[in-house]
């Protein structure tokens, strides 16, 4: 069976991972998902390089299951809300720890052909969530991965706004049937 590795960088139980739940349901793929929040011992990219070295991230904590499941996965769903106009610090941290994926020459080290879809929350307006679901799709860019598109959220202020969406429900079935 498929495998789908889901990302959640939400620091709540909030839309963002109600969708990407619901994404990850509609694919029919074995899924493993990760809470970064939750995660007690993790840290972000050291930048020192030693990655080129090692040929992958050499720091050793919770994140690493979550990268580990990348590499093998056929599909990534990454959920951020947008805080300050840009995805959450706990969405960036594993992000940068992807760095360890790129070689010395900066190519992928990971398989190529990976499906990637976002989905991001706001309470703003669409323009932040797609400025950040382009971002998503810039990092898939970067290790070959096939991005299937996004799922983006409005006025989402309330925690449980999306089950009250049914155009947002359908989005993320939809997105969840291009894995």
């Amino acid at each position: 069976m498929a495998k789908l590795a889901v990302i959640l960088g939400s620091p709540r139980e909030g839309n963002s991972d109600k969708i990407a739940n619901l994404v990850a349901e509609t694919t029919g793929y074995d899924v493993e998902t990760f809470k970064i929040n939750d995660m007690k011992n993790k840290s972000g990219c050291h930048a020192d390089f030693a990655c080129k070295e090692a040929g992958g991230c050499v720091i050793e904590d919770d994140i690493t299951k979550a990268l580990d499941a990348v590499k093998v996965a056929d599909g990534v769903i990454i959920a951020t809300p947008v805080f300050f106009g840009s995805a959450t610090s706990q969405t960036k941290m594993f992000i940068d720890r992807c760095f360890g994926f790129l070689s010395a020459d900066l190519k992928s080290i990971i398989p190529a052909g990976k499906k990637l879809g976002a989905v991001v929350t706001c309470g703003v307006d669409e323009k932040s969530g797609e400025k950040v679901a382009r971002e998503i799709e810039g990092f898939g860019n970067m290790f070959g991965m096939n991005f299937v598109g996004s799922v983006i959220g409005t006025d989402m202020m309330d925690l449980d706004a999306c089950t009250k969406d049914q155009n947002l429900i359908n989005a993320a079935k939809a997105l969840g049937k291009k894995f």
